[in-house]
């Protein structure tokens, strides 16, 4: 069913997609992440609890187990191209950082531009087509965006949504400690 490739820890920067647990085994928390390091990463997602107070929320995330944190995500997709950031050794810290380069435009080479397309995406507001709000509606809608605006190439959104929850579907289910990492098959 799924193209998607098994692989090692998504690098720093690649846009990936997490899945996280709601406890179900068959429904999932949707979110971009991007690798800040092999442990944590930037978090870009729509909070859908209370569906009339949906919001969007930009933070960073474990991507390995920490204890006393939110478990990190069930299944982290790599679905593009690194972002064009450069890494570099902190004088003050002695540790890699990143730093933007390019400028907020049409097309997405820092993380500021990856938020700035995100926060425009529609919160709350039904797709057509879809029974209510949420974040997985959001995030499709995310990946429509970006895929317009050149950042990632997904010919079809609902290919890769099922690529996705098929593939949290089986981590789920094989109640692995870690998150599994894949390489969409869906997208580029």
């Amino acid at each position: 069913m799924s193209k998607a490739v098994r692989r090692d820890a998504p690098q720093i920067n690649d846009i990936c997609a997490g899945l996280f647990s709601r406890g179900d085994g068959m429904s999932f928390h949707w979110a971009f992440l991007i690798p800040k390091s092999t442990t944590r990463a930037y978090k870009l997602h729509a909070e859908d609890y209370v569906p009339s107070a949906a919001s969007y929320k930009s933070e960073e995330q474990a991507i390995t187990k920490v204890v006393g944190e939110i478990p990190p995500p069930i299944a982290v997709v790599k679905l593009g191209e690194k972002l064009n950031i450069v890494m570099y050794t902190s004088r003050l810290t002695n540790m890699p950082s990143m730093l933007p380069l390019g400028s907020l435009d049409e097309t997405c080479t820092s993380m500021d531009s990856l938020e700035k397309i995100c926060k425009g995406i529609p919160i709350g507001v039904t797709p057509r087509g879809e029974e209510r709000f949420s974040c997985r509606t959001w995030f499709k809608a995310a990946m429509k965006e970006l895929d317009d605006l050149g950042v990632v190439t997904c010919s079809d959104v609902r290919l890769l949504e099922i690529e996705l929850t098929h593939l949290a579907m089986l981590e789920e289910a094989s109640r692995r400690p870690t998150p599994a990492h894949f390489i969409s098959g869906h997208s580029k």
